[in-house]
């Protein structure tokens, strides 16, 4: 089950059109909207994370950094929640430890954890990533970290890191 960040879907920003490796944002106003037929969430704030698929780096950032007692989660971007008639917005999700809807283990401190939730969206196109083989490890204070998942139904490898 997705997160609250990732179920909580996100949606188009006051965006410039962003080029091929670093999306350009011109201003930011978090919240929920609608997006082509559909309810979408924007995130802002100074998260980012950069990611490597298949030799693409893709770089996001103004997100949002969610730290409790028992999860993190990153979300930065826009995210679509349902069947849209635009072009997705680019967007990047993370989520380690007990996250609504779970039982895993809680990422209550710093270090590496195995399993999670990862999303990548990025010029239209998503990037499925398998959460069962996602190694994430934090530290800082759960204020930034690194990450590794395998493809699913052909995507290639991702790993990358985050910051808040």
């Amino acid at each position: 089950m997705l997160s609250v960040g990732l179920a909580a879907i996100a949606a188009a920003s006051a965006a410039a059109p962003a080029s091929p490796s670093t999306p350009l944002r011109m201003s930011c106003t978090a919240g929920m909207i609608s997006f082509g037929g559909t309810q979408a969430r924007v995130f802002c704030g100074s998260a980012k994370a950069t990611v490597k698929i298949g030799g693409k780096t893709f770089s996001f950032k103004g997100g949002s950094c969610e730290r409790t007692s028992k999860y993190l989660a990153i979300n930065v971007g826009t995210v679509v929640l349902g069947n849209t008639t635009k072009k997705k917005p680019d967007y990047f999700g993370l989520d380690v430890g007990a996250y609504p809807g779970t039982t895993s283990k809680p990422a209550s401190h710093d270090g590496s954890y195995t399993g999670g939730v990862l999303a990548v969206e990025f010029g239209g196109k998503s990037y499925l990533l398998r959460g069962d083989t996602a190694k994430i490890t934090v530290s800082g204070g759960r204020t930034r970290g690194t990450f590794s998942a395998d493809g699913l139904l052909g995507s290639s490898r991702a790993i990358g890191s985050f910051s808040c």
